[in-house]
């Protein structure tokens, strides 16, 4: 639930975008394609070569999953003639659309933030580079990318033919979206976000630190228990397993063979089994169906 609380405008108007509702009364709406100075397809040349063509390709895999970050190390290099390089490189600030790929749980269409300084890079021919015209903020854009992605608009100009998700961005650039008009009113928001969601990424990796203490811990305890028993003032003995050590000394050590049972699965045919039946029939992998 977001319980975020917001200091109101003084006045607003109808976005006349469903999705939307809403806007403040000084901001404007327009299609994302007006705001675009050019969109410029990615590369992916030629091999590495050792030479001054050689520059950074900058991958879909080189973001993470929430195309939040970029990597910067282990980039994969290729060969760029110069002609395409004058067309296609990157600078600070460029915004990199993911065009063809994604998946049922990571559609195509997520956008990331080319933010390194000093490197001659471009982008592979999976994505693409877009540059917004002056009074954008690309860093504002970014996060206006990600509330799209957040709502589906990517969805209805996804086209899936041979298994990949392609983005038909002709289509998408021409959804309506509301902005401030003014580029300081972007920059304020954008900087906002950014001190936001750093603060959120924070709390998240020291909750991910705990919940793995807590994970080595409910090992321990589980280890503990069935290997000492849950009697921390119990008389042990040596066990005569190696990785054992002491057990208590009122217990046994057997062979597994001795106190199990096994019993192969039963000959079921691929015919007999459907998605539908009273009985579960399990496999290797889990549930095949019902007998």
């Amino acid at each position: 639930m977001n319980n975020t609380q917001f200091k109101k405008y003084p006045k607003y108007k109808p976005s006349g975008i469903e999705w939307i509702g809403e806007i403040p009364e000084h901001w404007e709406t327009g299609k994302i394609k007006v705001y675009l100075e050019n969109e410029q397809n990615g590369i992916w040349g030629e091999e590495e070569k050792g030479d001054e063509n050689d520059k950074i390709c900058i991958r879909v895999a080189d973001f993470d999953r929430e195309f939040d970050k970029l990597k910067k190390n282990e980039n994969t290099v290729r060969n760029i003639k110069p002609k395409d390089f004058q067309k296609k490189f990157l600078k600070y600030g460029d915004l990199l659309i993911e065009k063809s790929g994604g998946g049922e749980l990571t559609p195509v269409g997520r956008v990331g933030y080319f933010d390194w300084n000093n490197v001659e890079a471009v982008c592979a021919n999976f994505m693409a580079r877009l540059r917004l015209i002056e009074q954008n903020d690309s860093r504002y854009f970014f996060f206006l990318f990600k509330a799209l992605y957040k709502n589906g608009l990517n969805l209805k100009s996804i086209k899936q033919t041979t298994g990949i998700q392609n983005l038909d961005t002709y289509n998408y650039f021409s959804e309506y979206i509301a902005k401030p008009k003014s580029l300081p009113e972007q920059t304020a928001i954008a900087n906002y976000l950014d001190d936001k969601t750093a603060k959120i990424d924070s709390l998240i990796e020291k909750k991910k630190k705990l919940i793995e203490l807590y994970k080595e811990e409910r090992t321990a305890v589980i280890n503990q228990a069935v290997t000492r028993g849950i009697n921390p003032s119990v008389k042990l003995k040596d066990s005569g397993i190696e990785w054992l050590g002491k057990i208590p000394e009122h217990w046994e050590v057997k062979k597994l063979k001795y106190v199990l049972s096994i019993k192969s699965g039963d000959g079921i045919k691929s015919e007999e089994i459907d998605f539908e039946g009273t009985y579960p029939v399990y496999g290797g992998n889990g549930v095949m169906g019902y007998t």
